[in-house]
This record gives structure tokens, sequence and C-alpha cells, in this order.
């Protein structure tokens, strides 16, 4: 009875193990990021507009709605409220390309970006316009959650 016991418990161990999140493949993570660096290209500088959606301005979320429709094929929520629901929440070390970084930046204000791997994520900066920004200590601190849609 007792190596029927290990036996479940071994197995059991495994699938747990195998429901954990898993990373993705090397040619999957280049794949995203290409797609995301083309479309940074293409948007980079572009000035903060808090509701806007175009070349004459862009919001976090906003950015993030045009990275997913025209680079991934995916509809994503147009706010960061409800970006927070979608998709599968992930921890910031389970961060992954292509992942939706999410941050409470004060009691009332949130943001959103999309990780792009070594503790760099694009989004819509309101000093900066589109640009790519280093989970430093004050990223680090604002964090709420991650959020794995792809």
């Amino acid at each position: 009875m007792k190596i029927n016991l290990k036996i479940i418990i071994l197995l059991f161990t495994i699938f747990i193990g195998g429901c954990s999140s898993t990373k993705i493949s090397s040619k999957e993570r280049n794949f995203r990021l290409n797609k995301i660096h083309d479309f940074y290209s293409n948007w980079k500088g572009t000035k903060y507009k808090y509701g806007g959606m175009n070349k004459h301005g862009v919001d976090c979320s906003g950015l993030m709605v045009l990275l997913y429709s025209h680079e991934f094929h995916k509809k994503i929520p147009r706010t960061t409220k409800t970006i927070a629901k979608f998709g599968k929440e992930v921890d910031l070390n389970e961060l992954e390309v292509g992942d939706l970084i999410l941050f409470k930046i004060n009691w009332s204000t949130r943001h959103v970006g999309v990780y792009i791997g070594n503790k760099k994520f694009i989004h819509s900066s309101r000093r900066k316009g589109v640009t790519i920004s280093t989970l430093d200590q004050f990223w680090i601190n604002k964090f709420w959650q991650g959020r794995r849609v792809l």
C-alpha cells in the first residue's frame, strides 16, 4: 500500500507541475519581439494624449489595443481597468514577451504597457510619448499585475 501511495503522490506532483505556466519557445519569443519592435518603430515618440488612438496622440491602453490588433489580430479591451480582467494573470517573475504589464501609479491612475523581455516594456508615457522603459525600482514598486493574452 505504501508503494501505491508513493506512486500516487509522484503522479500528482507531476500533474500539478505540468499545470504551472510554461515558457514560450525561443522561436515564438523572437516572432513576438519582431512584431512588437516593428510596431514600436512606427509609433516611437508619438506624444501621449488621453483617449488618443492615432499618430497625433495615443494613451497607454490605446497603444496596446492598436498593437494587439495590428500585429497579433487580437482584440483586447480599450481601458486599463478592463484589460486588468482580460486574459490570464501572471506574476512579475513569470512575464514573457508580449504579456501586458499593468501598474497602479496612485490611488486612481492605472497604466499599461507590453513586456519585451530583459526587464523592459513599451508604453505611452505622459512625458516621453511612446517609449521603452526599464522595470526599475519605480516601476517595480508600482507593479499591479501581468496579463497573458497571447
